[in-house]
């Protein structure tokens, strides 16, 4: 998941240190789509502590068709143009690069994940 992956780098933490405990899509009308993802953080001491990341992928789709009620978050772009993290919005240009960094590491994740299946 995008953001899921966003908030982990710019949290600066491995999978181990956060655990991903809800997400909840947040549907206005043709308002951006907020996508809510609650987490813990795991310290070296470990102590926990709670956040959230948001977010928002702009309103796309030009006409309501039987996909759009099928699948509501379908007439939503795939890619947020702002995130929230603990209450603080990333800088956009940041975010933007963040995108291209994640979506390679992404990239890179599907094709282990095929060359593991063949070797199995």
């Amino acid at each position: 998941m995008l953001c899921r992956d966003l908030g982990q780098m710019f949290l600066g933490v491995e999978d181990s240190g956060v655990e991903w405990t809800g997400v909840t899509p947040v549907i206005q009308g043709y308002q951006d789509l907020e996508v809510r993802i609650s987490f813990r953080l795991r310290d070296k001491q470990g102590e926990q502590s709670q956040g959230v990341a948001s977010c928002f992928y702009p309103y796309e789709q030009d006409d309501i068709g039987a996909e759009t009620f099928e699948m509501p978050t379908a007439a939503y772009s795939t890619y947020p143009v702002k995130m929230v993290l603990n209450g603080e919005t990333m800088d956009k240009k940041l975010l933007a690069q963040s995108i291209n960094k994640v979506m390679v590491m992404q990239g890179k994740r599907a094709i282990e994940n095929v060359q593991e299946k063949l070797k199995n």
